[in-house]
């Protein structure tokens, strides 16, 4: 058990099954820096084994919109896990985030398997993330007409632009900052594109694979209504090795026809965001990281408008 369970996740695991089953082993997924999500290993009492996933999100409130969202998306035809038990929290550390127990899918995520590919199955890998993510946006109807819309968050383009603004901060007086902040406005007031269901958070390997198409989608803790085009910005801000190199942000472009303008104000409003909420230096230091995002906040100001 190269990460042992607690005596509560131990506990709340079994609840899925039969008594006399016995967690024998839990590890983290490859690739993974942290303790969560755990694949933990169950005998049961006739001698078979299975495996489930023990998840804890640290996004308040994100485990509980995971539960009631999974079967929705689940009876609308999304491979998606299984929710087993949970989410609780442990009563001996009541301020920790809930856990919830997962069934487990079958597949290897995308990000793992651009890792482990030829650099020309690459536009494969890029144009699957791009079906996946396209999948989700086309479930948007049927969400919304679902009672469990009402506890799904709704971020416009305005609403992300006005928390920049809330959030202030040192970079509030960086010329190039207040500049974008100032020109980006009135292009933001103007765009009326509708809101689409997304996960909040497009990283490839929250997309599963068999090597030829998407075979699950997981982590739904940052599940929201978004503007269409903002979510594949952080494949450029975070750099999301290697399908940022092989154009992700131009294929999903060219795939929707969405003009350099238009995509614009998106990249601004998120480059924006990412200096004050990144614990960024204002002042140069040397900082990668600082100089992309600048960079980034430039190109977004020329396509403006």
């Amino acid at each position: 058990m190269r990460d042992p369970l607690t005596a509560f996740e131990h506990k709340l695991i079994l609840t899925h099954f039969p008594q006399g089953s016995t967690a024998v082993g839990s590890m983290s997924f490859p690739g993974h820096n942290k303790r969560y999500p755990l694949r933990v290993t169950v005998t049961l009492p006739d001698g078979r084994e299975e495996t489930v996933v023990l998840r804890q999100d640290d996004k308040p409130g994100g485990s509980h919109l995971e539960s009631q969202l999974l079967p929705v998306l689940h009876r609308l035809g999304l491979p998606v896990p299984q929710v087993l038990a949970g989410p609780t929290v442990d009563p001996t550390h009541p301020d920790s985030p809930a856990k919830i127990v997962f069934s487990l899918l079958t597949g290897t995520d995308l990000l793992r398997s651009c890792w482990d590919t030829t650099s020309n199955r690459l536009d494969f890998i890029a144009e699957t993330t791009l079906d996946a993510i396209d999948r989700l946006h086309a479930l948007t109807e049927a969400v919304t007409a679902d009672p469990v819309a009402k506890i799904i968050p709704r971020h416009s383009l305005a609403d992300e632009l006005k928390q920049v603004r809330q959030t202030g901060g040192r970079w509030t007086s960086h010329p190039l900052f207040a500049e974008a902040l100032e020109r980006v406005t009135p292009a933001v007031e103007t765009i009326e594109t509708p809101l689409v269901f997304s996960t909040g958070d497009y990283n490839p390997g929250n997309f599963l694979t068999d090597g030829e198409t998407v075979t699950g989608y997981v982590d739904f803790a940052w599940t929201c209504f978004q503007d269409p085009y903002v979510g594949i910005t952080r494949y450029w801000l975070n750099e999301w090795y290697p399908l940022n190199k092989v154009g992700i942000v131009e294929r999903y472009l060219f795939r929707h026809n969405v003009p350099r303008t238009e995509f614009a104000p998106r990249l601004v409003v998120r480059a924006l965001a990412m200096l004050q909420n990144e614990c960024i230096p204002v002042d140069p230091k040397n900082d990668p990281t600082r100089d992309k995002t600048l960079e980034l906040l430039k190109l977004g100001l020329a396509g403006l408008q």
